[in-house]
């Protein structure tokens, strides 16, 4: 989650703000990105990690997760930032402060219901994730806790009582989440709606 939003923050930025060539055609490829399903990524992210020597490893699950929940948090970004007003990133930058200041002084504090928002779909993609940590990796040092999932469910049965105590804990994460960042969650989805 923390790899998506610091991708995802300044690249929302960059297509809300600045005026550039392409910047259009970047939103519909993100859009598109999220069409097919996680399944067409998984043979080309398993060859690529291969070859980059990061199959099996927690920065190869890491770069899957954000590749699949990115376009989701700029999408869902781009319209928070759209709606902070322009004027006052002119004011910071009259008063001196660089593109860089601008996004963390001022932009950044007012998107915070935004941010909230796209980190927590962002965090229940990537913690019930298990196609990716099927296919990109090997030994349960490294697999995600939802191929132990998995593991409980044999081909002459399944064990329903370890099944449930498992999936309880592993639902506590997400249940806690939820409930800490309500308001946030409720106030971000519609900070981007209507238009001042």
């Amino acid at each position: 989650m923390a790899p998506t939003l610091l991708l995802g923050v300044p690249l929302a930025y960059a297509l809300a703000r600045i005026r550039m060539r392409g910047s259009g055609a970047t939103v519909l490829a993100l859009l598109v990105a999220q069409l097919p399903p996680a399944i067409v990524l998984a043979a080309p992210l398993f060859i690529l990690e291969r070859r980059a020597g990061l199959a099996d490893t927690y920065p190869g699950l890491i770069l899957a997760d954000t590749t699949l929940t990115l376009p989701f948090t700029v999408i869902v970004l781009r319209p928070v930032l759209r709606s902070v007003p322009p004027e006052l990133e002119e004011a910071a930058q009259i008063d001196g402060c660089g593109l860089p200041g601008v996004l963390l002084r001022v932009v950044l504090p007012l998107m915070v219901p935004g941010v909230v928002a796209a980190a927590g779909p962002s965090f229940l993609i990537a913690w019930g994730e298990f196609l990716f940590g099927l296919t990109l990796t090997q030994g349960p040092d490294v697999q995600p806790v939802t191929v132990l999932l998995n593991s409980f469910v044999g081909q002459h049965g399944t064990s329903w009582g370890a099944l449930m105590a498992t999936a309880t804990l592993v639902s506590i994460p997400v249940v806690c989440d939820f409930a800490l960042f309500q308001r946030f969650i409720v106030g971000g989805l519609t900070a981007g709606s209507v238009r001042v």
